[in-house]
């Protein structure tokens, strides 16, 4: 039986895992940031919590945003 997951890394070092699941008729992307807070030096702290605002509670555009 085929491992329905395949990792690989792109040339400029982006992770790629796939998951292939055939008797679904959808696709979903996610992406997930290697970031926040203990990944900022302290001239952008801050930075990580705005865009998860950004993200996660939308704009004037999209004000509902994810749940």
């Amino acid at each position: 039986m085929k491992d329905p997951v395949q990792k690989s890394v792109l040339p400029n070092g982006l992770r790629v895992v796939t998951v292939e699941l055939p008797h679904l008729h959808t696709g979903m992307i996610a992406a997930y940031v290697r970031a926040g807070s203990r990944h900022e030096e302290p001239a952008r702290n801050g930075v990580s919590h705005f865009l998860e605002h950004l993200f996660f509670r939308g704009s004037e555009a999209y004000p509902k945003g994810a749940r």
